[in-house]
C-alpha cells in the first residue's frame, strides 16, 4: 500500500499506521487471524466509499471526474493478502 495516497474512511492513511506498527501489530494480526480463521469481520470495517474526484475545474461529464476508494486499513490488508493468495493458486495452475 502506498503511504500517503489516501486517507481511508477513518482519516488515517496506510502510513500513519506503517509508523506506528508495534502498536497496531498485534491487534491487526488478531483481526486478520479471525477473517480467514472463522470469516468474522465487523461490519464497520467493511465500509468502501467511492469518491469521484473532479480532474478540471468545469468537471461536467463523468470522464472528467477520477474516481478514488477509501476503505479501512485493516480491510485493505485482508484483500491484499487474499489477492496475493489468488496469485500464486493462478500461478502454479500453470505449471
Amino acid at each position: 500500500m502506498e503511504t500517503n495516497k489516501a486517507p481511508r474512511l477513518n482519516g488515517f492513511s496506510a502510513g500513519f499506521f506503517q509508523k506506528n506498527w508495534e502498536i497496531f501489530r498485534k491487534d491487526v494480526w488478531y483481526v486478520v487471524k479471525e477473517f480467514f480463521g472463522k470469516g468474522k469481520l465487523l461490519k464497520q470495517w467493511n465500509k468502501t466509499l467511492l469518491i469521484l474526484i473532479p480532474k478540471t475545474q468545469e468537471a461536467k461529464d463523468f470522464k472528467h471526474y477520477r474516481p478514488i476508494i477509501l476503505c479501512n486499513v485493516t480491510y485493505k490488508i485482508i484483500t491484499k493478502i487474499m489477492e496475493e493468495r489468488l496469485k500464486t493458486n493462478n500461478d502454479s495452475d500453470h505449471i
